[in-house]
């Protein structure tokens, strides 16, 4: 049980980073990306699908901020 537990927050670490790594592309493409607003959208999508997977997977509470997030994403990834 501990082996799996152990597995469970390395790959809910992993999913961390690649959401917030799309969530950070589309925010610095928003700023510098011409006319690629259908691919800022995606990228935003990625991010909220991402997000919502690590806040449902989490085993313990997670922060107001990751919410905040999730809305911003949801937000901005509607075209």
């Amino acid at each position: 049980a501990a082996c799996a537990q152990k597995a469970v927050a390395l790959i809910i670490k992993d999913v961390s980073w690649l959401w917030r790594t799309a969530y950070n592309c589309a925010v610095q493409g928003s700023a510098e990306w011409e006319q690629n607003e259908e691919r800022i959208s995606e990228l935003f999508e990625v991010a909220r699908d991402l997000l919502s997977t690590c806040c449902e997977a989490s085993p313990v509470d997670v922060d107001a901020d990751l919410y905040l997030h999730l809305i911003t994403a949801s937000f901005s990834g509607a075209s």
